[in-house]
């Protein structure tokens, strides 16, 4: 299953990377950064405007690369021209290509508050995404058992980064509403991270069980606006949408269109 998989491989990449920076070190300078206001961003859950997170990721485990043209300068402007409202960056290296040095590069070229999209195992991880500039985190609570999920929420509370907590089955999401207290978003995954099937619809039966106090994001497969439009009278405080932008000549229209349904 790729899901356990890709895991594995990142405990091993962990263990080397541990050796390069040391969590003391990581330390002593987040507190000196800024963190933009992701969780704010976000936080009510019926909006009348369509809100964007708009995904950096120059490949994915189905499609390999998937555009040859893309420039991430260029693309990351695009983005908060089109009316972004934040970004999400993918920084597993081996199946999406992703850096972490993105995220740092990303900061220097937008105000947006900025998501830090891997699969992330360890709570060294937490410090990391901080340390190198997120000012969000995931956490997918298909890999991690309840109790880590409430360690690592508490530790992203005493570093200060916002946290996305992404589910894709129904015993997932009644884990994670068991912990929520207002401190987090739910990401609701139209992806199978085992499969890597699409399905909009499960993502939509599983919207209609959460609280309507509690803020969500719909990720994956949005690709036009007649996908955003069949979630709205839910309630969603946002929709991350990867592949559809990156793969698009014009990004900053592509996000309009989802917007505004504007061309």
């Amino acid at each position: 299953m790729f899901l356990e998989k890709i895991c594995e491989e990142k405990r091993l990449s962990l263990a080397k990377r541990k050796k390069h920076i040391n969590e003391r070190e990581m330390e002593e300078r987040i507190y000196e950064l800024k963190k933009r206001p992701f969780l704010q961003t976000f936080s009510k859950r019926f909006c009348t405007d369509i809100k964007i997170i708009a995904e950096y990721k120059k490949a994915s485990p189905t499609l390999g690369i998937i555009n040859e043209n893309v420039k991430f300068d260029e693309q990351i402007k695009a983005y908060e021209m089109g009316g972004a409202d934040s970004l999400s960056i993918v920084t597993e290296e081996k199946y999406f290509k992703g850096d972490l040095a993105y995220i740092k590069a990303a900061k220097e070229l937008t105000s947006l508050p900025i998501l830090r999209k891997d699969f992330i195992v360890d709570t060294y991880e937490i410090l990391e995404s901080r340390y190198f500039g997120a000012d969000c985190v995931l956490l997918i609570a298909e890999i991690l058992k309840t109790e880590d999920l409430k360690s690592f929420l508490g530790m992203c509370e005493t570093y200060g980064i916002d946290v996305l907590v992404e589910v894709y089955t129904k015993d997932a999401l009644l884990r994670v509403l068991s912990l929520f207290e207002g401190n987090f978003l739910i990401g609701i995954n139209s992806r199978n991270l085992s499969s890597l099937n699409v399905d909009l619809d499960n993502a939509l039966h599983l919207l209609k069980e959460v609280p309507n106090h509690v803020p969500v994001i719909v990720e994956s497969g949005i690709k036009k606006r007649e996908d955003i439009e069949k979630f709205m009278d839910y309630g969603v405080s946002g929709f991350l949408v990867g592949t559809a932008l990156m793969g698009s000549n014009d990004p900053e229209r592509e996000i309009r269109r989802l917007k505004y349904g504007e061309g």
